[in-house]
């Protein structure tokens, strides 16, 4: 799949979304939490990988609260985009 440039966002960007100081949005760069390419020293954030970071802390909160379970198939969060595996609770 081709990402267009109107696709991509900086680290200030995707911080500025966030209400976040871009200092974490590195760190989670840096850490590959949030996935991302880097371009010299610039990094740039695929909106899908924005998207598929936020749903993925979604899912971190919900399993935290206990209104998830983890996936039977892959042993990670339910509804989880690697396997697809459906929502038990």
């Amino acid at each position: 799949m081709k990402a267009r440039p109107s696709e991509w966002r900086t680290p200030e960007e995707v911080a500025k979304f966030l209400r976040l100081d871009v200092s974490t949005v590195y760190r989670w760069l840096n850490a590959g939490k949030l996935s991302g390419l880097q371009f010299g020293k610039k990094w740039r954030i695929a909106d899908s990988d924005l998207d598929d970071f936020v749903e993925e802390q979604k899912a971190k909160q919900r399993l935290r609260a206990g209104s998830v379970s983890l996936c039977p198939a892959c042993g990670r969060l339910s509804e989880c985009p690697w396997c697809g595996g459906a929502l038990d609770s």
